[in-house]
Formats: structure tokens, C-alpha cells, sequence
């Protein structure tokens, strides 16, 4: 898992909780579905914020869920969206592992 070693701005937090808030919201009206997402450039930067994609709840997406990714494609910052993910056994002859979501 990537780790988050840089310093984080004041202003990219802040679009942090709106992006999470927005993403409630759409959840919340149904204008989002299980496998879309929000993202946001942070203004005067190469950052871009992005809410998870499949499996989560859009109505309970978090601050601390949100992916961080540069212009490029390098990611950032993952934290909780993949870290705390579940694993089960779907198949012991093949060890294939299966999401089963968040932890609770």
C-alpha cells in the first residue's frame, strides 16, 4: 500500500470534506451509482482527489477514503479506501481472494 509522506495543505483538506460531502449527497439522491465516482483537481496543483468506485457506499464515503493521485497517474494516497478491505476465500484450490468490503 502506498504510504502519505507528504504534507497535506489546509486547502486540499478542505476540498477533502466537500468532495466526501458531495459524494453523500449524489449517493443520497441517487444521482451516483455502486461503480461511479467524484474526483476534483486541487486548484494550482498536479493533485487530484477522487471519492472510491465500487462496492462503497457513496452515502458514507469519508475524508480518510478518498484517493490522491497527481496529473500523472502516480497515486499518493490510498489509506482506508483499499487498507482496510476484507478478504475472503473463494476458491482454496486456486487461493483466489475475493472483496467483500470495507470493514465495519
Amino acid at each position: 500500500m502506498v504510504e502519505d509522506k507528504r504534507k497535506v495543505s489546509d486547502d486540499e483538506m478542505a476540498l477533502r470534506r466537500k468532495l466526501a460531502i458531495m459524494c453523500r449527497v449524489l449517493g443520497m439522491q441517487n444521482s451516483i451509482g455502486l461503480y461511479g465516482h467524484v474526483s476534483v483537481r486541487v486548484p494550482d496543483t498536479d493533485i487530484v482527489l477522487m471519492t472510491p468506485g465500487a462496492g462503497s457506499r457513496k452515502t458514507r464515503v469519508r475524508t480518510d477514503q478518498i484517493f490522491v493521485f497527481d496529473l500523472a497517474g502516480k497515486i499518493l494516497t490510498i489509506r482506508a479506501a483499499i487498507g482496510r478491505c476484507r478478504f475472503r476465500r473463494s476458491d482454496t484450490s486456486t487461493r483466489k481472494s475475493t472483496r467483500i468490503g470495507p470493514r465495519r
